[in-house]
């Protein structure tokens, strides 16, 4: 049997099947020849480098993406002292803020990490006409103190410091304007706005006073009727400036008569708002009931324009005259004898020939007057509601039982029905009134971290509100 398999396979091949051999393919007993194993090509080591090179730019980005995500927000909040310029573009809102912390890795490299800015915010539009930075100090705050159509006069903690509202570039830094020089005072309490005057006066290093136009850039020493009269004023205290809005639950409406946030029960935090007309009828605003509602007061404005407030042709008044205006806006129906002692005491302090005040008669009793120990209760308040004179009140109340969010309702007061609404963080900035009846209001955003002031809400002639965002950067860190 041996003999014959290998006659066999001597005389007409192997009983074991070769396959035909085929470049690039596998003869073996584990293929088929209808499926006969393909080898995988050999792969170029080529891309081996490229892959190398990549590898510490993966590494970078997952650092950097890290961190990107890691990173807060930066903080932003508005500081007490904005300002409202009317100008030949229209009125701007002048809101000094300032802005800690970045982004993202590119303005931590490149940017400052603590910005003082400066942001003029056109009224008409909402728009950011420009955005500036002030300082990059740690602690450091700038306050309006006057406008011109041209100019804002800021106090600083380096002290008075002129911006062009054109662009917000700085004219003259403190020791940069003319007549005053390296004589300044590097603080905010050296310098103050005379509005009878029309003039930013400021005190120096000597002890001298100067005083700036409006208008101008250059300081010149002072007449001596403005050299005695901010003498002994400058220099004393810090500037002061109201940092929260005045709230009360009851005010005047004006010629709509007054208001009041009347409790639903005895010691409720829920109240209605009822307005009460001249001729006695109540009647319920806004269809709601507001929790822990307060009605926005115009006590707290503060003005700081070209055009002089309160004093202007003051001091070109014959004191009998000035003093007739001023007790004539005193209210009706005070005690026999107050109003002739108030009047003596008026023309004494007006007097210019006066020696102090020594020798002016004691002062009447005043526990009649609204708002002092012992006061009666009048049936007018004093206080005036804010948006009044555009008939509507602005009314603050907690948006949830938490108290973590409040917001901002406006009402009219000739219809009652609610205007508009905003949804804002605890605090409510000190507020302005701009030309044309704007309101504006400087608030914290909703759930805003620290309750910081970062938007601005400009409240319309009509009641309309509108948002503006301030500190907003872009990748870079820019203002956008």
């Amino acid at each position: 049997m041996r003999h014959q398999a290998t006659h066999a396979a001597s005389a007409g091949g192997s009983s074991r099947w070769n396959p035909p051999r085929v470049p690039g393919r596998i003869t073996s007993p584990y293929g088929t020849p209808n499926e006969p194993r393909i080898p995988a090509p050999v792969r170029s080591r080529r891309g081996f480098g490229l892959r190398f090179a990549l590898l510490p730019l993966g590494i970078t980005g997952l650092v950097f993406g890290t961190i990107w995500t890691a990173m807060p927000d930066p903080t932003v909040s508005i500081q007490p002292g904005l300002g409202i310029a009317a100008t030949p573009r229209g009125a701007l809102a002048l809101v000094p803020y300032e802005r800690d912390g970045n982004t993202n890795p590119v303005q931590m490299m490149f940017g400052d990490m603590w910005q003082k800015r400066l942001v003029a915010v056109d009224l008409r539009t909402g728009d950011r006409v420009w955005d500036v930075r002030l300082s990059d100090e740690l602690i450091w705050e700038a306050a309006v103190l006057a406008t011109s159509p041209e100019y804002v006069y800021l106090v600083t903690d380096d002290g008075l410091r002129i911006v062009d509202l054109l662009d917000g570039s700085t004219v003259a830094h403190p020791d940069e304007i003319p007549g005053l020089g390296a004589d300044y005072i590097a603080s905010d309490d050296a310098y103050a706005y005379d509005s009878a005057r029309r003039m930013v006066v400021a005190l120096d290093m000597m002890g001298e006073v100067r005083g700036i136009p409006l208008g101008g850039i250059e300081a010149v020493p002072a007449d001596e009727d403005t050299a005695a009269t901010w003498a002994d004023r400058l220099g004393d205290s810090a500037l002061n400036v109201d940092e929260q809005a005045t709230t009360g639950s009851s005010a005047s409406a004006g010629d709509w008569g007054s208001l009041a946030m009347i409790p639903r029960s005895p010691g409720a935090p829920a109240s209605t708002l009822v307005l009460t007309d001249p001729e006695r009828r109540e009647r319920q605003l806004g269809g709601q009931v507001f929790r822990e509602g307060e009605i926005l007061l115009t006590s707290g404005l503060r003005a700081a324009m070209a055009d002089a407030v309160g004093l202007e042709g003051v001091d070109s008044l014959p004191a009998e005259e000035l003093t007739e205006q001023l007790v004539d806006l005193l209210p009706d129906g005070m005690p026999p004898g107050v109003t002739d002692q108030l009047r003596e005491q008026l023309e004494a302090a007006l007097d210019t020939g006066a020696d102090g005040l020594p020798g002016l008669p004691g002062l009447p009793d005043t526990a009649w007057l609204p708002g002092l120990p012992g006061a009666a209760n009048l049936d007018e308040p004093t206080l005036v509601a804010m948006g009044a004179d555009q008939g509507h009140v602005l009314i603050q109340d907690a948006a949830d039982a938490a108290g973590e969010n409040y917001r901002l309702t406006v009402v009219s007061l000739e219809t009652g029905e609610v205007l508009s609404s905003r949804v804002i963080g605890e605090k409510l900035g000190n507020p302005l009134s701009a030309p044309g009846g704007q309101s504006v209001l400087p608030a914290a955003g909703p759930d805003a971290r620290l309750s910081d002031l970062d938007e601005l809400l400009l409240v319309g002639p009509d009641g309309s509100l509108r948002v503006v965002s301030i500190g907003g950067t872009d990748f870079f860190g820019n203002p956008n």
